[in-house]
């Protein structure tokens, strides 16, 4: 397909664009240049910030209507990020079949979009599980295409190489849509029920559970 430099040329109407892009003809100008997701191991040096970004955007979106408004408007990524910037770095992505933590972000470029981790081995409470989701979080305006599908069978497949036969998760018993993407992933919903606290925050959870 021929690229034409839309400096270099009068700007077309609309009805015109259709005919040359039916011609092999594409103006620049017309097609956004957005740069690929892709996933990557985390890297607390480069991704720690980003990822306290995605944490606190997706609550506040995700949790509206659901926790308290005052609580949501007050998680800050800088003042988490102050909190936390002196303690130990976790290690992650071990390969120890036994106490490995995975962790991975999606970037697009160098900014992170989403992220994923957890650990393998049994849980209490769920000792029939090798291993546990504990967050999947995405940016608000990259949700429902594709990145939150690209992370989770990341955690699949990091998981299960390591030996794990099944996950589970938890999620918020009134967050329907993450609700709904487990079901469709191919989660089945646990009999079993939890609590999630937070201060004075009583919420109830659910359980989604996978086996591989």
């Amino acid at each position: 397909m021929l690229c034409i430099d839309s400096a270099a040329m009068f700007r077309l109407s609309d009805k015109r664009i259709p005919k040359l892009v039916g011609l092999g003809i594409l103006f620049l100008y017309d097609v956004p240049m957005e740069q690929p997701i892709s996933l990557h191991p985390y890297n607390h040096i480069e991704d720690h910030y980003g990822e306290l970004i995605v944490h606190v955007k997706t609550w506040q979106a995700a949790y509206r209507g659901i926790m308290d408004p005052a609580f949501l408007n007050s998680l800050d990524a800088d003042a988490f990020y102050a909190q936390q910037k002196d303690k130990p770095v976790p290690a992650c992505n071990q390969e120890d079949t036994k106490n490995a933590f995975i962790h991975w972000v999606a970037k697009q470029g160098n900014e992170v979009v989403g992220f994923v981790r957890g650990p393998l081995g049994h849980q209490k409470e769920f000792e029939d599980f090798d291993s546990f989701m504990l967050a999947l979080y995405v940016l608000p305006q990259h949700q429902g295409n594709g990145v939150g599908v690209m992370l989770m069978q990341k955690f699949m497949d990091e998981v299960k190489r390591r030996g794990a036969q099944n996950m589970y998760c938890g999620c918020l018993a009134a967050n329907i849509p993450a609700r709904q993407f487990y079901e469709k992933s191919g989660g089945v919903l646990m009999d079993k029920m939890g609590e999630f606290k937070r201060g004075d925050m009583r919420l109830p959870e659910v359980y989604f559970s996978w086996q591989f």
